[in-house]
């Protein structure tokens, strides 16, 4: 089984559905898993009724699958990582948690994103009760999230 072609008519299907994939994930070994992360907000209800249209969906590729698995359905997290400059962008106006690699300070930071032009990215944050903006590179991070501000 091909899973970036099943991935992409997965996508396809929960997108007419009202239900946006975030990634698939195979995993082979002892227990074998397919792993649907949804990028929406779920309750359980919510994700139940997820994990029967996925399966459903998959009742379809049944023999496709060499060995049996086990599904997980679950979402991504009001946290979740953003992996690449397409994940800023879509992130823009979010609250964020963003580590930098290199000499930026601070060494980490929470804020808004403001800005995202080509790769340079605006971020807007509190500092003793005045607001500050960061400027710096895609590649002056280490590793970026979203946050839940309190």
């Amino acid at each position: 089984m091909e899973i970036k072609k099943l991935e992409q008519e997965l996508k396809e299907y929960l997108s007419q559905n009202g239900c946006k994939l975030y990634r698939l994930n195979y995993r082979k070994g002892k227990e074998n898993s397919l792993e649907v992360l949804i990028d929406e907000h779920l309750d359980l209800s919510g994700i139940a009724k997820v994990s029967e249209l996925v399966s459903s969906f998959l009742d379809r590729y049944d023999d496709q699958f060499e060995e049996a698995y086990l599904l997980d359905v679950s979402t991504v997290g009001l946290e979740r990582e953003l992996e690449d400059l397409n994940d800023i962008i879509a992130a823009k106006g979010h609250y964020v948690y963003v580590k930098f690699k290199r000499a930026v300070e601070p060494k980490a930071i929470y804020g808004t994103l403001e800005e995202v032009d080509g790769e340079v990215i605006t971020l807007s944050y509190m500092d003793k009760n005045i607001k500050r903006k960061l400027t710096f590179n895609f590649d002056d991070i280490k590793f970026i999230r979203l946050a839940v501000k309190f």
